[in-house]
């Protein structure tokens, strides 16, 4: 069964001469041996392993294993030799790279320094001729009355191509010669009462070169700008008005710092405006304090009746007039002082920025006058800051301080910068004269010396300019001495009795010319330099045998060493210009012009308990029996009269007396009029209504 199913499965097609008909055409065509073909492809490349056994296959083995071990031998002492040629060829190029580097860093510190000599030399350069410029610019400007002040300022930005780097300097240039303006704010004329009449009233104020001197006047002060005068106000002229209210601001113009003066002052004028202006007070005030500045602050100053007469050039003559007799006084103004901008109308001062830009300048007009808050004076805590001194800290008290007062003093008196006025001639005329007038007592103390020392004078010549004296040479060492000493000293002794003569005449006679005041300073500045006057004199005459070498001769005669005569020729010269210069200063202070300088300076450095100033309220003797008379003598018309009761308290051994002035009516009722109360120390000040309760 099984055959014939496998019969039944073969295709029909597949028939016996099919097949081979089909064998027949394979036959007859060409075929690729595909057998041949692989069969040498096959021998071409059949790899031929013969057999080994297990030794030849271990050897075979490890001879791999060498030759590839080999390899890799190879392979890494290559890679080995490719690392150090690297690491050679890297440190070559880095020893290349540091010898180039050390090489451009030379190069550079040479060109750094090179550069940095080369700023040196032109900022040295520029610094020399910007100093040099500078100077020139400040000697210009002072030639002209200008003062530079420089301001360094520090930058944000630094700029090396600057001359000063991050630093700015700013120049401002001002002029000395500016009138410096001052506004004096017055505030009221304290307890008037009834001792001027009624009607308006005003303050006037002006700047005078000294106490007893003339008013400064200024080209270019224009009335309409600089206000001297206050406005006019109403006082009612009796009792019970006690203030007269100005509540005004005066603007005046005082001189330059370079000007200033410690003579200088305000003097006050109250005005009193009738029929015709009249002048009913005049107040003096310094404008100077004691700084050598000018006064700032809360001042009073007394007011004293009339007109300020020219004999008072004096403070303490000034204060003397009421403090010896209160009548003389009036009242006391009370004011403030404050210093403005020193720019005038129309006038410019300059800042100049030093920068790399020209342009940079800022320019300080005048915007006109500072203006200040002022409170009005009303309540008696109020008037407790206002005082008359006007010291300033002690600046007087080292002997700089007062040999630059002393100067500035003297500069004032002399008229010694004034060339444009008279008085500098005047000085300069006494000044020769006293030169000429000391080569005379000169050398005749020299003659009256060798006189006494009875030294036989060979030649006693006066000539037009000197007295020409001559002696043997042989003389011992006291009268060389004798001779160098006493001519100077004899000069010496002029001057001093010239000064005794002036504060003998001032003290007894009351009265002195001013111009012999004058040539005597003259010639105690001619005695303090006698010395120097008499080394020119000989060397202009060519004298070997003068004053100074005298002392030299001798010693190099005698001893044979000229050095110790010209020394103590020197020693002795300076000792006597140092006593010299102390009787001079002693005649300033205290005898020139009836020691005005004396009375300034005290004036100036005086702390305020040693004024004297009369209470506001205070009154005189004269005034009290004036008003007591009026009292006893009232009669009114309902037959009112007026009382006088006088009461006496003592308070810690000091006695106090209370005077009351009573209105009496017909029906003997007392009302109070008027009141005063009279201190220990006599003086006497009217009370006002309301102290009495």
């Amino acid at each position: 069964m099984d055959q014939d199913a496998s019969v039944d499965l073969q295709p029909a097609w597949k028939t016996k001469p099919e097949i081979e008909k089909i064998r027949a055409e394979l036959e007859t065509e060409r075929t690729w041996n595909y057998a041949e073909e692989l069969e040498r492809e096959a021998t071409e490349r059949t790899l031929v392993v013969d057999n080994a056994g297990p030794e030849e296959a271990g050897r075979m083995e490890r001879e791999f294993e060498e030759e590839k071990f080999a390899r890799l031998q190879d392979r890494v002492a290559g890679r080995r030799d490719f690392q150090v040629e690297l690491i050679n060829r890297r440190q070559d190029a880095r020893l290349r790279l540091i010898k180039d580097y050390s090489h451009r860093q030379r190069e550079y510190l040479l060109d750094e320094e090179r550069s940095a000599y080369q700023e040196h030399v032109r900022h040295a350069i520029s610094t020399k001729k910007y100093h040099k410029a500078e100077h020139k610019l400040k000697r210009k400007l002072k030639g002209n009355q200008g003062d530079v002040s420089i301001e360094v300022r520090k930058s944000a930005e630094s700029d090396h191509d600057s001359l000063f780097g991050s630093e700015v300097r700013a120049y401002k240039v001002t002029w000395k010669r500016h009138p410096q303006p001052i506004e004096i704010r017055l505030h009221q004329a304290r307890v008037l009462k009834d001792k001027v009449p009624k009607g308006l009233y005003s303050i006037r104020c002006s700047v005078w070169d000294r106490l007893g001197g003339q008013p400064i006047a200024f080209a270019r002060e224009d009335p309409a700008v600089w206000k001297k005068q206050s406005r006019k106000v109403e006082h009612v002229g009796e009792y019970q008005d006690l203030e007269l209210l100005l509540d005004d601001s005066l603007e005046v113009l005082a001189p330059s710092k370079a000007d200033l003066r410690p003579t200088m002052v305000f003097v006050f004028e109250l005005l009193y405006h009738g029929t015709r202006d009249e002048i009913m007070a005049t107040g003096v005030f310094p404008l100077c304090n004691s700084e050598l500045d000018y006064s700032q602050g809360q001042f009073k100053a007394p007011l004293l009746r009339g007109i300020l007469h020219k004999r008072i050039q004096r403070f303490s003559d000034f204060e003397a007039l009421y403090s010896h007799n209160v009548d003389d006084w009036l009242c006391n103004l009370y004011f403030e002082l404050h210093k403005q901008t020193p720019l005038m109308e129309g006038q410019r001062d300059y800042t100049v920025l030093l920068t790399k830009e020209p342009e940079a300048m800022e320019q300080v007009e005048s915007k006109g006058l500072d203006v200040f808050d002022y409170e009005t004076l009303r309540t008696p805590d109020q008037f407790t800051g206002y005082q008359q001194s006007v010291a300033v800290d002690a600046v007087f008290s080292n002997p700089v301080a007062r040999a630059r007062y002393i100067a500035a003093e003297m500069v004032s008196e002399l008229g010694i910068l004034a060339y444009k006025h008279l008085e500098f001639y005047v000085t300069i005329l006494f000044l020769c004269l006293a030169i000429w007038a000391s080569r005379y007592t000169h050398y005749i103390g020299e003659f009256l010396f060798l006189k006494g020392q009875r030294v036989p004078v060979t030649t006693f010549e006066v000539k037009i300019y000197t007295i020409e004296i001559s002696y043997p040479p042989e003389m011992s060492l006291g009268v060389e001495i004798g001779v160098v000493i006493l001519g100077i000293v004899f000069t010496l002794s002029c001057f001093i009795f010239l000064a005794i003569l002036a504060f003998a005449a001032s003290r007894f006679l009351g009265n002195y010319p001013k111009w012999v005041y004058r040539f005597t300073a003259c010639f105690g500045i001619v005695a303090v330099l006698d010395p120097l006057v008499t080394i020119i004199e000989v060397v202009l005459r060519n004298k070997s045998d003068g004053d100074m070498y005298k002392l030299y001769n001798y010693f190099g005669r005698e001893e044979g060493s000229p050095a110790i005569g010209a020394f103590l020729t020197g020693f002795m010269y300076l000792g006597l210009i140092g006593v010299s210069l102390f009787f001079f200063y002693t005649y300033l202070l205290y005898v020139h012009m009836n020691s005005r300088l004396l009375d300034m300076y005290i004036r100036l450095t005086s702390p305020e308990p040693h004024f004297f100033l009369p209470s506001d309220s205070e009154i005189s003797v004269r005034y009290l029996d004036w008003v007591i008379f009026k009292a006893r003598a009232y009669r009114a018309l309902n037959g009112d009269t007026r009382k006088v009761n006088i009461s006496e308290y003592s308070v810690s051994g000091e006695t106090y007396r209370h005077v009351c002035l009573y209105t009496v009516g017909v029906d003997h009722s007392r009302v109070l009029y008027r009141h005063f109360l009279v201190m220990a120390s006599g003086a006497i000040c009217e009370l006002s209504g309301a102290r009495l309760g």
